[in-house]
């Protein structure tokens, strides 16, 4: 098959498929919260602290244009599981500051016996906003990391938790960020973008945690996202890989903004479980544990 019938091929393919799943995709996907769970090699990590689960996500953006039930559910699922940290990397926020005290309850109520920690997205600057949502979490128990860094607590000092501020916006500094932070201990980085991971140096971060490209949130069969928010390129939009000796972690988010809707790109929420590594950490072949709906949520919508 030639390329050109090839792409007649997969244009006419990519059609039918639009067209049976259109439905579908315009009211559902968007709410059809997954978990994913992986397994996570890092280097440095302290043996003693092999095993160590951290719950992740992003991209809430808190709107009315979004189901309340469904934000109200997402934050509630994520108390389900035990695990060690929670991780929150930015946009809160996609509407009037106000808009936030419907869910302080539900972001008080995520609870993890080493912390919670956060960094701003770009939405969370957009309008002014940044105020209200840095008090909204620091007044529900979450450590804002504002270009700084954090020690794990009961990790010996060989685990520290650094936060890097919004690129998008400009406001990041990394140097800034790892003031302090010793050069041998293991770190754990959150920032909203995976294009960050591009300007670390070696040794800078040992696991990058972040979402803002909501996976591209439409992708299409033989084709991918046609539109990813990076400069990484859709290859990174959403998973587990080792860039240049750092472990990224992209999510693709829990809420969505305009176009509200999702197409092959459910909204997810992620548990890594860390496993220390002896030698050289592995290149590729990062497959999640499991991808599963939540069920609560899953059953009560369709009813």
């Amino acid at each position: 098959m030639t390329r050109r019938h090839f792409l007649q091929a997969a244009g006419v393919a990519t059609g039918a498929y639009l067209v049976g799943r259109g439905g579908w995709f315009l009211r559902g996907e968007k709410y059809d919260l997954h978990l994913t769970e992986w397994e996570v090699p890092v280097a440095r990590l302290p043996r003693e602290l092999d095993g160590l689960r951290i719950l992740h996500f992003t991209d809430l953006h808190l709107t009315a244009a979004v189901s309340r039930r469904y934000l109200h559910e997402a934050l509630a699922a994520m108390q389900r599981y035990p695990v060690d940290v929670i991780c929150f990397t930015g946009d809160l926020l996609s509407t009037i500051p106000k808009f936030l005290r419907h869910f302080a309850p539900d972001l008080a109520a995520l609870h993890a016996p080493r912390g919670k920690y956060a960094v701003l997205g770009n939405h969370d600057f957009f309008h002014g906003r940044r105020d209200a949502v840095v008090r909204t979490l620091q007044e529900t128990g979450w450590e804002v990391l504002r270009n700084r860094s954090l020690l794990l607590p009961d990790s010996d000092g060989q685990v520290w938790v650094v936060g890097i501020d919004d690129p998008v916006t400009g406001r990041e500094d990394v140097p800034q960020a790892l003031e302090g932070v010793p050069s041998a201990v293991c770190r754990l980085g959150l920032g909203h973008t995976p294009d960050l991971v591009s300007r670390l140096s070696a040794g800078d971060m040992d696991l990058y945690l972040c979402g803002h490209t909501h996976g591209g949130q439409v992708v299409l069969p033989l084709v991918g996202p046609p539109v990813v928010n990076s400069q990484l390129g859709a290859h990174y939009a959403w998973g587990l890989f080792n860039y240049q000796g750092t472990m990224l972690q992209v999510s693709r988010g829990v809420g969505i903004v305009q176009p509200y809707y999702r197409l092959n790109c459910p909204p997810e929420i992620v548990i890594s479980t860390l496993r220390a590594v002896d030698g050289a950490l592995p290149t590729a072949g990062f497959r999640p544990r499991i991808q599963r709906l939540w069920p609560v949520w899953n059953s009560w919508r369709k009813n």
